[in-house]
């Protein structure tokens, strides 16, 4: 896993930063600094590079921000915002370049557009550095592009609210539409004396559609903080309200196409709820979680039509460190042909390497205690010689050469990205791999250390090798 620490490290310039002089002081990050947290960092420094002198001042500004980060509107958000409200306390200020910047601007200005607020002066990113000079650096539309892959909620009108439901209609509803969930709302004390409230968002699926298991809830709240005018007329100024949304994706947009107020008392919402899911019944459920480590717990979930296998994905890397291993474990439901690639490996030489193994079983919730292992490590060598190489934060690195083993029958040129929290990181390898690091099922997310992955540059080539001996 790549920490936000070594992302902000290896991302500043070679000139020397903002000198503020010895007016300045270092202090802890605030615990009330929600956005701030995890980033890499502890200690800030005043003042700050907007110009807040006191951590209350801080505190009170930042908070307004805490939501926009929250809406996951580009991974890069929270760096980019926390380099000016928490400056790392460094010997010299560093700011964020114009790039990261006009990125930022880009995917999250919309969103503020959508809650009736501009994009602020304060943050013009003609008043940053370029990318040549001393700054924070972003990987910019390279990683956005990465993250394109997953359906993500976007502003749009607010979709109509009905108050009373047949049971039929329900179940029309549900057949219809891409995904059904029912929601809690309620109002939290707003933090800080912020204008604007808090929402305590509560989901729980009653078809979770194509949405992924890892990330259906949070991008549901999403959808609730990017759509703050929505949201605003749903919730109640006392009281939680509870609603059934129904919704599609669209071109990779979540889009929400209805919503229904759940009462108490009306009983054809949860007729026509128990009646799906008993339709629903003989349908594979599996359980879905990812973590690092041998075992990661998670819901027990109904699998799509096309999913009728639970696995196990278990990963090992050691690609950072030589002796470091990282392990990790992805369950889930998974296609049949998700089941026949194989063992994927990847060989860059000098101890370097990532193993990836699936496990599948066909009973409900099977991958809850299945024992599943990776293969037994291939030591005799086969003859194949690659170009061999790793390197963080690049799309390219420089060739030595390894030895193939066992099944390493391809040599393999990748490039993509690594995305953990609020950071992403570029990395690229060269090496030997088993045939199943080709396969297009995988996608990219079984070849690199777990969290969230993309491939954005897969050449493999065997038959072009001269040195490959059957």
């Amino acid at each position: 896993m790549l920490p936000a620490a070594v992302l902000l490290a290896l991302a500043l310039r070679r000139a020397a930063g903002l000198d503020l002089g010895l007016s300045t002081k270092c202090v802890s990050i605030p615990t009330d600094m929600a956005m701030c947290h995890d980033i890499g960092y502890s200690e800030m420094r005043l003042p700050n590079l907007l110009g807040h002198v006191g951590l209350p001042e801080v505190v009170g500004k930042a908070a307004a921000w805490q939501r926009l980060v929250s809406t996951g509107c580009h991974p890069h958000a929270g760096i980019f915002l926390c380099s000016l409200f928490a400056p790392v306390c460094l010997d010299t200020f560093i700011q964020p370049c114009r790039s990261m910047c006009v990125a930022v601007r880009d995917s999250c200005a919309p969103v503020l557009q959508c809650q009736g607020r501009p994009w602020p002066g304060s943050l013009d990113c003609d008043r940053f550095p370029a990318d040549e000079d001393t700054c924070l650096a972003s990987l910019g539309k390279d990683a956005k592009r990465g993250l394109g892959a997953f359906p993500k909620p976007i502003c749009q009108t607010c979709p109509a609210s009905d108050e009373l439901l047949t049971r039929r209609k329900v179940l029309d509803i549900f057949c219809i539409g891409n995904f059904a969930a029912k929601v809690k709302l309620s109002r939290k004390r707003p933090a800080f004396g912020a204008q604007e409230y808090d929402i305590d968002c509560q989901v729980e699926f009653i078809n979770q559609g194509s949405l992924l298991p890892f990330d259906a809830r949070s991008v549901i709240k999403q959808w609730f903080l990017i759509n703050g005018n929505c949201t605003r007329q749903l919730v109640h100024a006392h009281r939680p309200k509870v609603y059934l949304i129904v919704g599609t994706t669209e071109e990779m947009n979540i889009v929400v196409n209805q919503v229904y107020h759940w009462q108490k008392w009306d009983y054809r919402l949860t007729l026509a709820t128990q009646k799906l899911k008993h339709r629903k019944s003989t349908a594979l459920q599996c359980e879905a979680c990812t973590g690092l480590g041998q075992n990661c717990t998670g819901e027990v979930v109904t699998c799509p039509q096309d999913h009728n296998f639970c696995g196990i994905t278990l990963f090992e890397s050691e690609l950072f460190e030589e002796n470091v291993k990282v392990n990790g474990i992805i369950k889930n439901c998974v296609p049949s042909n998700y089941c026949e690639v194989g063992s994927a490996d990847i060989n860059l030489g000098k101890k370097r390497r990532s193993r990836t193994s699936v496990s599948c079983c066909k009973t409900d919730a099977c991958n809850t205690a299945f024992p599943a292992k990776l293969k037994r490590l291939e030591t005799k060598l086969n003859g194949l010689r690659c170009p061999a190489c790793y390197a963080s934060f690049s799309d390219s690195c420089s060739d030595e050469t390894v030895d193939c083993v066992g099944s390493e029958s391809h040599c393999i040129d990748l490039a993509g990205f690594i995305h953990t929290g609020e950071a992403t990181g570029k990395v690229a390898m060269k090496g030997c791999a088993t045939p199943a690091v080709c396969a297009p099922i995988l996608g990219g997310a079984a070849t690199f250390t777990g969290i969230s992955s993309a491939i954005t540059n897969l050449e493999s080539d065997r038959s072009n090798d001269p040195s490959y001996l059957s």
